[in-house]
């Protein structure tokens, strides 16, 4: 069995997960893939919507299917890809110490939109400014408010701050700062989403 801890299993609140969805343009019949479906916030914030969904992570977690029949399919997202046709959005919450590579994975594969919950730190550096943010299309930056609580093997961390990352591969403007305000409450999938 693969170690969590190992994989930075983080989940994401199912009811911040729900705000950064409502917060988005998503269109019934679009696409939308979870690359990181862990407990699936993103997924059951999504199975409303009217929308195709597929999803992957490279350690499912076992028993967790929804509505729709959609099953996460066990794959690397760095080397996953869509086919002949590519998802029109690609939503969710990578692996802190890999994000980078995520984003411009998600780029590459992507049709139109790539959302990912990311530290807010990911804005700082030097590099970065240099690198990531000079060279991708980012749309938006939604700050969580609050700070979303992320729990793995009982501790949790409300310590740092964390926001919704939109690219648009259609934006040519700089990017927009606006809050998205979520609820701790309410939600049944917020313990292990």
């Amino acid at each position: 069995m693969t170690d969590p801890h190992a994989l930075c299993k983080l989940y994401t609140p199912g009811t911040c997960a729900q705000a950064v969805v409502d917060a988005l343009p998503i269109r019934a019949g679009e696409w939308v893939h979870e690359p990181h479906a862990g407990g699936g916030s993103f997924l059951r914030a999504l199975e409303n919507a009217g929308v195709r969904l597929t999803a992957t992570d490279i350690a499912p977690d076992e028993g967790v299917t929804f509505r729709g029949g959609c099953v996460p399919e066990q794959a690397d997202f760095l080397t996953w890809s869509p086919g002949e046709t590519s998802p029109d959005w690609i939503i969710g919450n990578p692996p802190y110490t890999s994000a980078e590579a995520h984003i411009r994975h998600a780029l590459l594969v992507s049709g139109r939109s790539v959302v990912f919950v990311l530290r807010l730190a990911m804005l700082e550096g030097v590099g970065r400014a240099a690198g990531l943010w000079a060279e991708t299309p980012l749309r938006e930056v939604m700050v969580l408010a609050p700070r979303p609580s992320f729990t793995l093997n009982g501790r949790t961390d409300t310590k740092t701050a964390y926001a919704a990352f939109w690219w648009d591969k259609s934006w040519k403007n700089p990017p927009q700062v606006r809050w998205v305000r979520w609820s701790r409450r309410g939600g049944n999938n917020d313990a292990n989403a």
